[in-house]
């Protein structure tokens, strides 16, 4: 027996033009355009609307689009009318009710999205709330493109349509009725929302672990790769060396680190704690950045010692916040040092 593959197919009727017919899968596949919306809308919102509303937005999108696009590639199909004895047809065809839809969807979402972040941990990809969306926006996306071309082979009358003009009326009439009603409706709708954006922040905030900013001071190898390593350490007159700063923000929230370059001179003998004492400094470089939950600051930049002699180092002096006028190691948040000699003009 011969199998005949099956393809996806814009039926055409007498007197329609290819145009009419692809314009009769606009209200077939609404609520593909719907999803599709929502996904630009939720991007947008993350580079342009504050905060409290951007963590809104993103709540309802996780909660909801991940599972949706998932359960439109499982169920292509509307449910017929058929009874109860015949769901596990129905399952088998890929046909699913509304409601089932809906609750489906809540709860594919709500496993979904701890897979799709045990799987950005495995790939090293920071979990911020940017990155969690576009892992969940490019799975969206392929899901929903994959239940498209499952929706659209079946025949038309079997294909799944959202009834968006039900969902309407059933919504509008929530808010209809005595004043206790509404009210309640719209606490239940407030109290969803919030849950929503609970669950974004949960996902996003690093939970029981250690809060620390980590820093390192790289150089870039000759295949181009930054090394913890090859520092230079012997300058001429007008020597310079190119060096990366690399600022790591595990501390769970977006933080903004300035740090303050000095070139200082030591004195050459040890104090009866084993320090030497500053005798002279001189800020070369200053610099302020943003750095977002789990994110990694690279500050490109070159050192051109300013002073002469043997005992003199460049000190990194990392701040999470304003620095003090007068920046030292004791009151850095963190710092990082290199010892230096710098060669006298003959």
């Amino acid at each position: 027996m011969s199998r005949v593959a099956r393809v996806v197919s814009i039926p055409i009727y007498e007197g329609d033009t290819v145009a009419d017919s692809v314009r009769s899968l606009v209200p077939q596949l609404a609520d593909v355009w719907v999803v599709l919306g929502l996904l630009a809308v939720s991007n947008v919102a993350l580079l342009l609307i504050p905060s409290p509303v951007r963590l809104m937005l993103a709540g309802v999108f996780l909660c909801l689009l991940p599972g949706y696009a998932l359960t439109t590639l499982v169920f292509p199909a509307q449910r017929g009318r058929e009874t109860a004895k015949s769901l596990r047809k129905n399952l088998k065809n890929g046909a699913l009710g509304d409601g089932e839809r809906a609750a489906l969807s809540l709860g594919l979402s709500s496993a979904l999205i701890p897979l799709l972040g045990m799987g950005m941990a495995a790939a090293a990809l920071p979990l911020t709330l940017q990155n969690i969306l576009l892992v969940a926006t490019a799975f969206v996306v392929v899901a929903i493109a994959g239940g498209t071309v499952r929706r659209l082979q079946k025949v038309s009358d079997k294909r799944y349509k959202a009834p968006f003009w039900y969902w309407l009326s059933e919504v509008y009439q929530l808010f209809q009725g005595n004043t206790v009603d509404i009210v309640l409706n719209i606490g239940l709708a407030v109290v969803i929302i919030a849950a929503m954006s609970t669950f974004t922040v949960a996902l996003t905030t690093p939970q029981g672990g250690v809060e620390y900013t980590e820093t390192s001071l790289l150089t870039e190898s000759p295949d181009g790769e930054l090394v913890a390593g090859n520092y230079p350490t012997e300058f001429g007159p007008g020597g310079q060396a190119d060096l990366v700063l690399r600022v790591s923000n595990h501390e769970g929230k977006n933080m903004v680190y300035t740090v303050v370059v000095q070139l200082q001179r030591l004195e050459s003998e040890r104090d009866s704690e084993g320090d030497r004492a500053v005798t002279a400094r001189s800020r070369l470089l200053r610099d302020s950045q943003q750095v977002e939950a789990g994110n990694t600051w690279d500050y490109d930049h070159t050192v051109t010692p300013i002073m002469f002699g043997e005992d003199l180092r460049v000190v990194y002096l990392i701040y999470a916040d304003v620095p003090p006028e007068n920046p030292t190691t004791d009151n850095a948040y963190r710092y990082l040092s290199l010892s230096i000699n710098v060669t006298e003009p003959a």
